[in-house]
């Protein structure tokens, strides 16, 4: 369900003729990442489908979907962490005030 609000975020954000986003970006990562290690997608697979969502070449794409072969779950796991990451930042923030640097 969480995949694919993200899909639809994406979807909104091409639609509205802004081009490939974050939004639409994570989307693709996270439905690259769970094809490759979860459906057994070939890598030409994730090539296909991150080349025809975002629009980018080949190439690029292949540079892309070679990080997810090699480090399995990483979008994913950083993508599920982040709400955690976010609320700890915001505490922290409130706690320092101006003495954040939210570049650490």
């Amino acid at each position: 369900m969480w995949t694919l609000a993200w899909v639809a975020a994406g979807c909104a954000e091409r639609d509205r003729g802004s081009g490939p986003g974050p939004s639409l970006r994570g989307a693709v990562r996270l439905v690259d990442d769970t094809g490759l290690h979860c459906y057994r997608w070939s890598t030409q697979q994730a090539i296909d489908s991150f080349a025809d969502a975002v629009g980018c070449s080949p190439q690029g794409s292949a540079q892309r979907i070679d990080v997810y072969l090699y480090q399995n779950g990483r979008f994913t796991a950083y993508k599920i962490g982040q709400p955690e990451i976010s609320e700890l930042c915001d505490h922290v923030r409130q706690e320092l005030g101006d003495l954040f640097d939210g570049n650490l």
